[in-house]
């Protein structure tokens, strides 16, 4: 939120030796909470890969400017253990800049971990969310822009739809995989050229806003339940695999 963070000596403590500066990780922190200021994040040299590690949750909180602005060139990976990683304001938004990506891992120990994702945006590089293999694991999009780059999804829960209507997905390419639904609830509007997405049960419905090539959509996977429904607002959806061996499969 602007302050100096109570923690933010820990960012460069105890780095593995060949290791570059800009590490916290979860064996380092000190006990209970640790508190990292986005100054400090944006203030480390470019090119930095960040990496932020807790063993239970992660909380991005509300940020005063709205923005954290990587320095040039950096990578950030947030990862936790066991916990799930929350935007407090999902409208916040991180950005990367040149080369940089992208990550975010709740749960890398598997089990139950969810992400409440804010506004995710790099100069065209790739993003990366990962939660728990457990089916309460969701995922819950603001919007991810990749430029033309690949923005990969996986989760044992759901992916869904957390910004009212406005695009979630903006990639040259787009995997998703999910356990229970894919915008089951709210279909996730996209703006992306190649498309893959499974689930091993529950629906999935995406609404596109050009027309993509449909590379491998396949729901119930697993031999569970699930609709494939994919409208496109213009342009044409060019198939490859499109798949619902126990349900429906509706394309407009």
């Amino acid at each position: 939120n602007g302050a100096v963070g109570a923690n933010d000596c820990t960012l460069n403590l105890n780095v593995p030796c060949g290791q570059a500066a800009g590490l916290i990780l979860a064996p380092c922190a000190p006990a209970g909470a640790a508190v990292i200021s986005e100054g400090k994040i944006e203030s480390l040299a470019a090119g930095t890969n960040i990496v932020i590690e807790a063993a239970n949750t992660i909380t991005v909180c509300n940020l005063t400017d709205n923005v954290l602005l990587l320095p040039a060139g950096a990578n950030l990976t947030l990862r936790t253990v066991t916990g799930d990683i929350v935007f407090a304001d999902i409208n916040d938004q991180v950005t990367a800049t040149g080369c940089g990506t992208i990550s975010i891992l709740a749960g890398v120990c598997g089990g139950t971990a969810s992400i409440i994702a804010g506004n995710l945006v790099t100069a065209g590089r790739p993003i990366l969310l990962t939660a728990g293999t457990a089916p309460g694991s969701n995922i819950a999009l603001n919007q991810v822009n990749a430029g033309g780059s690949t923005v990969t999804i996986t989760t044992g829960g759901e992916i869904l739809d957390n910004n009212a209507g406005a695009l979630n997905l903006i990639a040259g390419t787009v995997v998703m995989n999910a356990g229970t639904g894919i915008g089951a609830a709210d279909p996730l509007e996209t703006t992306v050229a190649n498309i893959t997405a499974t689930t091993i049960a529950g629906d999935i419905r995406l609404l596109e806003t050009n027309g993509a090539l449909l590379v491998n959509v396949s729901a119930g996977t697993g031999g569970g339940i699930g609709n494939v429904n994919i409208c496109s607002a213009a342009g044409d959806l060019a198939l490859v695999t499109v798949n619902a061996p126990n349900d429906t499969v509706t394309l407009s």
